[in-house]
């Protein structure tokens, strides 16, 4: 699939704001430290890093390719309310999808113990 230079140009932000997500990802880390839910050790520095990282690029893929794209032309019609429903249930997935391939990644024991039981 070629790029368009509109497109291309997003690519380079889009990897800029998945980058900038990682960081998002160790203030929520903190934020949970903040709560004694969390001690943050320099592991979990990186852990909640690449869970960010994960879920920004997915938020942004989705923003850049699918919303914005041309897949996104009947989105774009629809009028605001449902528009912005679709939106929401679409970015809670993805933040989700994002926390499930963090949890195998780095928890893949807990996982298969959860699938086995």
């Amino acid at each position: 699939m070629a790029l368009t230079d509109d497109q291309r140009a997003k690519v380079a932000l889009y990897i800029r704001m998945s980058l900038g997500a990682g960081l998002l990802g160790i203030g929520y880390g903190y934020y949970l430290q903040v709560m004694d839910r969390v001690e943050m050790t320099g592991w979990l520095h990186f852990e909640f890093a690449v869970r960010g990282i994960i879920i920004g690029a997915i938020f942004w893929a989705l923003q850049i390719f699918v919303i914005n794209g041309p897949k996104g032309e009947r989105l774009k019609a629809m009028p605001y309310g449902p528009k912005v429903l679709i939106k929401t249930i679409g970015y809670l997935v993805v933040i989700e999808i994002g926390f499930l391939i963090g949890e195998i990644i780095f928890d893949l024991d807990d996982v298969l113990t959860y699938l086995s039981k």
